[in-house]
C-alpha cells in the first residue's frame, strides 16, 4: 500500500483536546494495532489487506506521532497513550478486542492490557520493549531536547532515511518509497520537534512498574520476534517467557526489528493464527 492510499484511510477525532488520527477498516472481531517509535500507523500498511479480511482493524497514530497532534507541551508517556487509546475505543463503541503492539507500542499495549484486561481476549507483542530494555541508544540521543535547535525538520527526516535501512535484515525491503512515506509526518519543523519530544518521553520505569501486575494476568500472550533484532534483543523475550509461564514465543529468524515492514505477510498470518486459535 502506498503512502497516499494509507493516508486516505485515516480519519480524525479529538480526545482530551488532542487530534487523534486513526484507521478503521475490515469486518469481524476488533484488532487494535499499536505502532512504536519512530514510526506511525503506516507501520501496518502491508498487513492491512490480509488482516482486514478477518478483523475490524483499529490503527491509531499515537499522540505526537504521524498525523495525530504534534503540538508541543503535552505528555506523550505510555500512560497517556494508553488512556487516549481507551477513549478512542469508547468513541468507536468497542467493548472487547484483540491487541498487538510493536516496539514502544508494546509498552502501550502492556499498560492498556493491565488497565483493561476485562476487554482483551488475547494479545501479541512484536519486537516489544520489555522490562528495562529501552530506550534504545538512538532514541536516547534523539531525546536530547537541545537537538531541535541544531537541526531542521527535513534534515532529521533525511538522517533517518539514510540510517533506517541498517535496521533491516533484508535491506532491499527499505525502499525509497517506504522510507519517504515513513518519515513524511516528521519532515516539518513541527514534526521534527514532536519526534524529539516523543523520544524524550521514553521512560523505562513505565514498564518496570507493570511487572507485578502483568504476573496477575491469565490472558493468552504471544511474543513475535525478529531473530536479528538489534534494538530489542531476543534474550529479553526469552527471559519473559521463562518468567511468565504460558507465554508463547515465535521467532522469525531472518528479520530485524521492523517485522511488520520486513515480514508483513508472515506477521499477518501469525496474528491470524494466534487470535483465531481455540
Amino acid at each position: 500500500m502506498k503512502f497516499d492510499e494509507y493516508r486516505k484511510l485515516q480519519q480524525e477525532t479529538t480526545i482530551e483536546k488532542l487530534k487523534v488520527s486513526y484507521v478503521v477498516c475490515g469486518e469481524g472481531p476488533t484488532l487494535l494495532l499499536i505502532h512504536g517509535i519512530p514510526v506511525w500507523g503506516y507501520l501496518w500498511k502491508e498487513c492491512i489487506l490480509t488482516l482486514s479480511q478477518q478483523f475490524q482493524l483499529i490503527i491509531p497514530d499515537l499522540v505526537g506521532y504521524g498525523y495525530s497532534d504534534q503540538r508541543d507541551c503535552f505528555d506523550r508517556s505510555i500512560k497517556v497513550q494508553s488512556r487516549i487509546i481507551s477513549k478512542l475505543l469508547e468513541f468507536l463503541d468497542i467493548e472487547d478486542l484483540f491487541v498487538s503492539g510493536h516496539d514502544i507500542g508494546g509498552a502501550v499495549a502492556q499498560r492498556f492490557v493491565v488497565d483493561h484486561a476485562e476487554k482483551v481476549k488475547k494479545w501479541v507483542l512484536i519486537d516489544s520493549v520489555l522490562y528495562d530494555s529501552w530506550p534504545a541508544d538512538p532514541m536516547v540521543r534523539l531525546g536530547n531536547p537541545k537537538l531541535h535547535y541544531r537541526m531542521h525538520g527535513d534534515e532529521l527526516a533525511n538522517m533517518f532515511i539514510e540510517r533506517l535501512p541498517d535496521s533491516f535484515y533484508h535491506r532491499e525491503m527499505a525502499t525509497k518509497e517506504l522510507l519517504e512515506g515513513w518519515m513524511a509526518p516528521y519532515a516539518t519543523e513541527a514534526g521534527k520537534l514532536s519526534l524529539i519530544r516523543n523520544a524524550a518521553a521514553l521512560n523505562t520505569n513505565h514498564t518496570m512498574e507493570l511487572i507485578d501486575d502483568l504476573k496477575l494476568l491469565s490472558l493468552p500472550l504471544l511474543l513475535l520476534w525478529g531473530g536479528k533484532d538489534q534494538f530489542q534483543p531476543l534474550w529479553s523475550a526469552k527471559r519473559f517467557t521463562q518468567e511468565f509461564p504460558g507465554t508463547q514465543l515465535k521467532v522469525i529468524a531472518d528479520s530485524d526489528h521492523f517485522l511488520p515492514f520486513e515480514k508483513a505477510e508472515q506477521v499477518a498470518l501469525e496474528l491470524m493464527g494466534f487470535f483465531q486459535s481455540g
